[in-house]
């Protein structure tokens, strides 16, 4: 992938450095142009999903992380520019999506997690963060404040108002009081 490299050596008394340089053939010109690379993390893959997946799962990534999951060709120079409002517009739907929604192992892991683990809960709590797993909301970022009756969910992109807004609708038909923490 990488056009040369160096080595350090012991090949003369004095350490001269020495390296190899790599004739690229069209096979590696081939490979370059459908291998993309993630700003933020740095992975490579091959598949042009636009946008980072193992990066998309992460919690709490600021705006300017976002804007970096972006895939790039291997092909195109290192120098990164931030993302244009409409790719982090959808960067932040894809997180959001991502963030929000549970998946159907991660629903039956946590309904699990709330039956057989109870951890001296009241049957508001339990009712309650059953209905949001239920109902695909992931209760890692919910806490049930018994002292006032009321559940905090602390979302992972509290300065995103697309976020909050996607969260708020989605609480739209939930049984209990609520508060959004760091709206």
């Amino acid at each position: 992938m990488f056009n040369s490299f160096r080595v350090l050596g012991d090949s003369a008394k004095n350490e001269t450095l020495y390296g190899y340089y790599l004739v690229e053939t069209e096979q590696m010109r081939r490979l370059r142009e459908i291998t993309f690379q993630c700003g933020a993390c740095f992975r490579t893959t091959q598949d042009n999903t636009i946008f980072c997946q193992s990066c998309l799962q992460t919690t709490n990534l600021s705006t300017r992380q976002l804007s970096n999951t972006v895939l790039l060709p291997l092909t195109q120079s290192q120098s990164r520019k931030q993302a244009g409002p409409e790719l982090l517009s959808k960067a932040i739907k894809r997180y959001t999506e991502q963030q929000l929604n549970l998946s159907k192992g991660e629903q039956r892991s946590q309904l699990e997690s709330l039956i057989f683990y109870p951890q001296h809960r009241s049957p508001e709590d339990y009712h309650g963060k059953r209905w949001l797993v239920e109902n695909g909301v992931n209760i890692k970022y919910c806490r049930y404040d018994a002292d006032n009756d009321i559940f905090e969910i602390t979302p992972p992109l509290p300065g995103i108002p697309e976020f909050n807004s996607a969260l708020k609708e989605r609480l739209q038909h939930f049984p209990y009081e609520y508060r959004v923490i760091n709206d």
